[in-house]
């Protein structure tokens, strides 16, 4: 009988505790609030930096040797030389919001490898951003060209990432991914292929700034390269004369306005009588965007909008209101946003949609910005209006719901479990006072209003050890 009169104290409100639960006491509040902080330093996001799961070295090196012995290629090894190289580059994008494989500008990604240390004889750069998981980031690596063949290719036997989290080209809380390949010098070659990102590193003899195959918007360029003798340089049909190494490295910068399209840069050695030339392509008018083929595919689950542009692009977005929403490759010129019908409806209004925007990179750097067609404005408008019913609503607030509970951590739960039971202990206070009330006539007040000051500073303990920054 003492135990159950004991437990009675402790859930409701009773003569015996100045009808108030001792579980609902300032002391029992504390302990709940020191409970889940400590939770949160120890185990959540509260105090510390955690690792975001979902892009991380370990997997993103599972992938590309998933995909290399799909090819009956040999693993590649993790090297943390490489690691510290694509790290670095990472830093440098994010603190010059520089996206190009040339950044900060006129930094070529070989510096990187240089700075960090590791000496090879083949390397190669793949740049992702905005990818939400790695299994996202390696499928748009296979879907390009040239990245999918520095995956693929036969001479990298090592590989090492970089993944930097920040505000990044107008986006809260970014993610850039950077992959460096290489081969450590003086380690036996294998069959050769082409078409690497890397230029001829290995040799003394080369042509570094512009490379071979890139693109740029600075009709003006400084002319970099390696060579331990004299170098005659030429621009197109500009020859600039010879040139003077210092220290095995030469810079040169003609200070002459390079045509639009394709340019051709020459170096030679009159003494040995070698020879080299990079093709480039200069670029400065912007991409424009084919509003005709650019449309609203209908989707159950999402809104899709397919874009198509008059070049190569190297991304593409959709600004709707504050929001913001990433492409996805399809082909060179063609690109599609999938947006989910409860994160458009919960984020963006209608007035939104009708000043929507699309904004298109190539691959030289330029960008345009864009409204988004009248008829794609009026397809999206139609789509959103049709979603806003009661039905959809629910139907779109309940999609996934079995994923959206399997997401919640242990920390969340032991939080959603505090609260639960502090409300519940509320509700059976106010029933049990109103119920003396009723009874015995007794003048007495539920004080469970007096915990609502020490609830909120719970709830916000809760929440911002558990905020998880989404990219």
């Amino acid at each position: 009988m003492m135990v159950k009169e004991k437990f009675i104290e402790y859930v409701a409100p009773t003569p015996n505790n100045g009808f108030r639960a001792i579980l609902l006491s300032k002391k029992f509040m504390v302990f709940y609030c020191f409970l889940l902080l400590v939770a949160n330093i120890f185990f959540g996001n509260f105090g510390i930096t955690r690792a975001y799961a979902q892009v991380s070295e370990s997997a993103l090196l599972q992938l590309h040797n998933t995909e290399r012995a799909k090819a009956g290629l040999p693993p590649l090894e993790y090297n943390f030389i490489l690691a510290n190289s694509a790290s670095a580059k990472g830093e440098a994008m994010l603190e010059t919001n520089c996206w190009s494989h040339y950044c900060p500008e006129g930094k070529s990604p070989w510096e990187f490898f240089n700075e960090a240390g590791y000496s090879y004889s083949y390397a190669g750069e793949n740049l992702a951003e905005g990818f939400a998981t790695s299994s996202a980031a390696i499928a748009a690596w296979m879907n390009s060209p040239t990245h999918r063949e520095n995956i693929l290719k036969n001479e990298f036997s090592q590989v090492g990432f970089g993944i930097i989290y920040g505000n990044f080209q107008g986006i809260r809380n970014n993610i850039i991914v950077v992959a460096h390949f290489g081969t450590p010098r003086g380690q036996p070659d294998t069959t050769l292929t082409t078409g690497t990102l890397s230029p001829e590193e290995n040799s003394s003899f080369a042509i570094t700034k512009p490379m071979s195959g890139s693109f740029t918007n600075n009709p003006v360029q400084t002319i970099e390269g390696r060579s331990l003798e004299l170098v005659n340089l030429a621009i197109n049909q500009n020859n600039f004369g010879q040139i003077i190494p210092s220290g095995g490295i030469f810079s040169f910068n003609p200070e002459v306005p390079l045509p639009e399209g394709e340019n051709v840069v020459r170096a030679s050695q009159p003494v040995s009588g070698r020879s080299l030339e990079n093709k480039f392509t200069l670029d400065t008018v912007p991409p424009a965007l084919n509003a005709e083929q650019t449309a609203v595919i209908e989707s159950n689950d999402d809104l899709v909008v397919k874009i198509d542009s008059n070049e190569t692009l190297s991304s593409a977005l959709v600004n709707i209101g504050s929001e913001q929403y990433r492409a996805v490759y399809e082909s060179e010129s063609n690109w599609r946003v999938e947006i989910n019908y409860a994160t458009l409806l919960a984020n963006v209004t209608p007035s939104d949609i009708l000043g929507s925007q699309i904004q298109l990179t190539d691959l030289a750097g330029n960008t345009t910005i864009e409204k988004v067609p009248e008829n794609t404005t009026a397809q999206i408008l139609n789509l959103y209006e049709s979603k806003m019913s009661g039905t959809n609503l629910i139907r779109i607030f309940f999609k996934d719901i079995d994923t959206k509970v399997a997401s919640i951590t242990q920390i969340q739960w032991l939080a959603i479990f505090v609260c639960m039971f502090l409300i519940l202990l509320m509700i059976v206070d106010i029933i049990v006072i109103r119920y003396y009330r009723n009874k015995y006539g007794w003048k007495i007040k539920s004080r469970s209003h007096t915990n609502v000051p020490t609830f909120i500073c719970l709830l916000i303990v809760a929440i911002s050890g558990n905020i998880n920054a989404g990219v």
